[in-house]
């Protein structure tokens, strides 16, 4: 017998099975793709508001710095000695300013330079002088005559935000005031108001490998060139950020605007994201990282997945049981299904043993049918009420005429008869005869 106990695992519970397997799956990408479109979303968001806040906060400090200045433009001790080119005149009276502005304002640098752009003073630094500035800022404020102001990357690998102001004496350019302030005194107080990180990264392209490792042993700073391939870190208000910073820096080497990363350690989760980093010339010099904490969304997070994962676990040991169950039910069906199968099996062999006795003893009968009808034919047998009449001893046959008895007999019988007297009939038929 053919087996057609229908089996429910493979026709239900697997399809069933895959598309709840596919279902969690989907559903698990696509929860996935949402919740980081939301972050990546609120971290662009975060970051673009967080470079408008920057460039602001530059202006506000640069129009600060411009002012500043103004402080000495009309300062007749300073002026004269600059105009007689009394280059130690001038720093004794222009370093105490210096300091002055340097303890309450955070400011680094302050600058004399002569109109055709050659450093007279760098108070900060007064044994550098009489090279020519070629830096953007500079040149700005050669051309237009008024101030200008805008970060730059100096030789060291630090960004500088620097203002320069045009000197006039009675009308005529004697030459500039610079002051600037190194964007390391800038990050705290951006991370402070904003909230955020803020990472410098420059392009080692830029640099001059040879002066930044000196320049960082005249600073007493031990900085690594070989930290990362492709940058150096200038500014950072992370204090672990060299080996945050390791998986990102190591694999790009130049970063787009829309790209975003997690910093990962074992106290914090940060999401951060890239913005171009320009000098006052406009030109690509690196990349400012802004990273912002999302511990507690990656805390989150991972208890959602956790939550998944679980639930899935408890729906694929249920639907394991209920497998389970369901092929052990199909088992016993499919051994009872064998043995009734078995059965119908030895009844239609039994049956069919029946129909070929049936048949045998059919033929069987056939034959002896046959013989006897045959046997039947030969014989002839006289049986039932025979009408005799009681004088002339004649029998009535089935079409109603009257025979004799000895005709009747043989068209019934094979039997042949014979005539003669018996004794009796003898003496009465022949006493005459014996007579005469």
């Amino acid at each position: 017998m053919t087996n057609t106990v229908p089996h429910l695992r493979s026709r239900m519970m697997i399809p069933i099975g895959l598309g709840f397997l596919i279902l969690c799956v989907l559903g698990i990408i696509l929860t996935y793709h949402l919740q980081q479109r939301l972050v990546n979303n609120a971290t662009a968001d975060r970051i673009n508001s967080a470079s408008r806040l920057f460039y602001q906060f530059l202006n506000l400090e640069a129009e600060n710095l411009e002012i500043k200045s103004t402080n000495y433009l009309y300062d007749p001790a300073l002026q004269a000695a600059f105009l007689a080119g009394d280059r130690a005149t001038l720093l004794q009276n222009a370093l105490p300013a210096f300091k002055r502005i340097k303890a309450r304002y955070d400011i680094t640098h302050f600058y004399f330079h002569l109109p055709d752009g050659t450093c007279f003073l760098r108070v900060h630094d007064p044994d550098r002088h009489s090279d020519i500035i070629y830096r953007d800022t500079m040149i700005q404020a050669q051309s237009t005559g008024a101030p200008a102001h805008g970060i730059e990357l100096g030789p060291l690998g630090t960004f500088t935000l620097r203002a320069v102001t045009p000197w006039f004496s009675e009308g005529k350019l004697i030459g500039y005031i610079e002051l600037g302030k190194e964007i390391d005194q800038l990050a705290p107080k951006l991370h402070n108001t904003l909230g955020v990180e803020f990472i410098f990264a420059i392009n080692k392209k830029n640099l001059d490998r040879t002066l930044w490792e000196e320049g960082m042993r005249a600073m007493g700073t031990t900085g690594n060139w070989e930290l990362y391939p492709y940058h150096i870190i200038a500014t950072s208000t992370l204090p672990d950020h060299p080996e945050l910073l390791k998986p990102i820096l190591n694999e790009h080497k130049d970063f787009h605007q829309n790209t975003f990363f997690d910093l990962t350690d074992s106290k914090q989760t940060l999401r951060a994201g890239c913005l171009p980093l320009r000098d006052a010339g406009g030109n690509d010099v690196g990349e400012m990282i802004i990273a912002s904490d999302f511990t507690s969304f990656a805390i989150n997070r991972k208890m959602f997945i956790i939550l998944i994962v679980v639930t899935t676990i408890l729906i694929s040991t249920i639907y394991l049981g209920i497998y389970l169950y369901i092929g052990w039910q199909e088992g016993k069906i499919n051994d009872y299904h064998a043995k009734l199968s078995a059965e119908i099996d030895e009844h239609k062999k039994t049956g069919q043993e029946l129909i070929r006795h049936r048949d045998q003893l059919d033929q069987l009968v056939t034959e002896r049918t046959a013989e006897l009808e045959k046997a039947l034919a030969e014989v002839k047998v006289l049986s039932g009420f025979l009408p005799i009449c009681a004088s002339c001893k004649n029998i009535r046959n089935d079409d109603g005429s009257w025979e004799q008895i000895e005709s009747y007999i043989s068209h019934h019988s094979d039997m042949v008869f014979s005539h003669g007297y018996c004794p009796n009939c003898a003496k009465e038929i022949y006493a005459d005869f014996r007579k005469t």
